[in-house]
């Protein structure tokens, strides 16, 4: 079938919508994992993340996932397969753990009494920069050579690592917090495994995925507001009445939203160069 044009290659299906959502909701923690460790471990000031890093993650999501669905089409009319999907594009959990934890942590810990607080966090950010510089060199480079390692390594090597890496930095921790709020986090749990594993077709052929966050947020919020009201007419506690649930606040939303705005992406070039010539800094990411 190699170099066969099938007739008209799809450009969406009903698949594609439940990978869609998959996918958002993925990426979506990943944001808030960037946050939240930048924030603790290396010190990073919101204000900093939302303008100057958030940007560039979400051009690179919609670069890089816009992309593969071109490769996905080409690879499709080469091998005449209709069936050929887009890998999907999104932030690789265990290595923003890692360069977060093991390289701007340390960094900024060892610079904060020197340089200040403002000082070590700038200089824990170009850590990260040189990070990911190095990362994509090595991706790059390993591409050119990829598929003969491939070809001599066995698939359930290949395989193993991945799952490995998927089952104890994405899917264990994850799945321990669904257990910490029940009420909200056992709903979305029943529609994902019915669609996924137990393949069951809801009606009108509703993605999984989709249902999922609906589901579990309207759960939230119909045990925030019921909470009180609840509590009146049985005299218990609403913390007692909210168990596993997660406390919503419709002021934090409206915050939230009056928050949102265009924010234009900055290219971070000086900032690399920089961090190449200081020299103590390179020989503590190098070592």
């Amino acid at each position: 079938m190699s170099g066969t044009v099938p007739a008209r290659y799809p450009v969406w299906t009903r698949g594609d919508l439940d990978g869609f959502f998959g996918l958002m909701v993925d990426n979506l923690v990943q944001v808030l994992l960037i946050v939240a460790l930048c924030t603790t471990v290396a010190h990073i000031p919101e204000r900093f993340i939302f303008s100057r890093m958030l940007p560039g993650v979400a051009v690179s999501l919609l670069v890089g996932n816009l992309f593969y669905g071109l490769q996905a089409h080409w690879v499709a009319r080469r091998h005449g397969n209709l069936a050929c999907t887009a890998l999907p594009y999104g932030i690789n959990t265990p290595s923003v753990i890692a360069y977060v934890i093991f390289i701007m942590g340390p960094v900024y810990r060892q610079n904060v009494e020197l340089h200040g607080e403002e000082g070590a966090w700038r200089l824990a950010w170009q850590a990260g920069l040189l990070a990911c510089l190095v990362s994509g060199l090595i991706e790059f480079l390993g591409a050119f050579c990829a598929e003969r390692l491939r070809r001599v390594t066995p698939r359930a090597a290949l395989l193993g690592v991945l799952a490995a890496v998927g089952i104890t930095f994405i899917a264990a921790d994850f799945a321990f917090r669904i257990y910490t709020r029940p009420l909200v986090g056992i709903v979305p749990l029943a529609f994902l495994l019915l669609a996924y594993f137990a393949y069951y077709r809801f009606p009108l052929a509703l993605p999984g995925g989709l249902l999922a966050i609906v589901f579990g947020t309207l759960v939230a919020w119909g045990t925030t507001l019921l909470a009180e009201p609840l509590a009146r007419l049985f005299g218990d506690a609403p913390d007692t009445l909210a168990f596993g649930s997660v406390p919503m606040s419709a002021a934090k939303l409206g915050d939230a939203l009056r928050s949102c705005g265009w924010v234009a992406p900055v290219f971070c070039g000086a900032e690399i160069w920089e961090a190449l010539q200081q020299r103590d800094l390179l020989v503590r990411f190098l070592t």
